[in-house]
C-alpha cells in the first residue's frame, strides 16, 4: 500500500516538472531562504569539479506542506552556469524548477544523477529551518546531476527531518 506522506527525492521532482511544468504537488510549497554567490564548501567544490574558482551559485529552500517543513535543500551550480542562468541568484521561485531552467539557459541537458545518503545529527541551522530540536537525527542526500558529457550540472544537498518518509522505491524480486 502506498503512503500519501512520502516526500519525493529529486528523481521524482524532475519527472513531475517535465510532465506538468510544476515541481511540487498541490499543498506543497517552497520558500527560497537564500540565493546568490558563495564560496563553495569542500564537498560541493569536489562534486562540481571546482578547482581554482570556488565561488558558486547556491539556492537554499525549505519545502513545506500543511504539516510543516518536509525538506531543506541547497542546490549548487558552477560559476559558468551561474553566469548563463542569472535567475539562480534571485530568491523568487523558478516555476519549472532549477534544473529545467538551467538546461534551457545553458543548452546542457541532465542525463543521469547519483545519490548518496547518510544519517547524522542536524546542525543548528538545519534544526531551526526544519523546526527540530538541535541535534535531531536527519537524513542527508547528496545528489549530483550529470550532463550528456558526464560533466556535473548541479549538486544538491537535501536534509530530511525524522519521522517523515523521505522516499519510496519499488523493485522486482527476480
Amino acid at each position: 500500500m502506498r503512503s500519501l506522506e512520502v516526500n519525493r527525492r529529486a528523481r521524482e521532482l524532475y519527472g513531475r516538472a517535465r510532465q506538468t511544468g510544476k515541481i511540487y504537488t498541490p499543498g506543497e510549497y517552497a520558500v527560497i531562504t537564500s540565493a546568490g554567490w558563495l564560496e563553495a564548501p569542500d564537498h560541493v567544490a569536489e562534486a562540481l569539479g571546482l578547482v581554482k574558482d570556488r565561488r558558486a551559485v547556491h539556492r537554499r529552500r525549505v519545502t513545506n506542506n500543511q504539516d510543516g517543513p518536509i525538506t531543506l535543500s541547497t542546490s549548487w551550480f558552477a560559476p559558468d552556469i551561474g553566469r548563463r542562468a542569472p535567475r539562480l541568484t534571485d530568491p523568487e521561485r523558478i516555476q519549472e524548477g532549477t534544473l529545467m531552467y538551467v538546461e534551457r539557459m545553458t543548452g546542457r541537458q541532465g542525463s543521469y544523477a547519483e545519490d548518496r545518503m547518510c544519517a547524522r545529527g542536524a546542525t543548528d541551522e538545519e534544526a531551526a529551518d526544519l523546526r527540530l530540536e538541535p541535534g535531531s537525527a536527519v537524513l542527508i542526500v547528496h545528489h549530483v546531476v550529470f550532463d550528456l558529457q558526464d560533466r556535473p550540472l548541479e549538486f544538491a544537498e537535501a536534509t530530511y527531518p525524522p519521522h517523515r518518509w523521505a522516499f519510496e522505491q519499488g523493485y522486482p524480486l527476480t
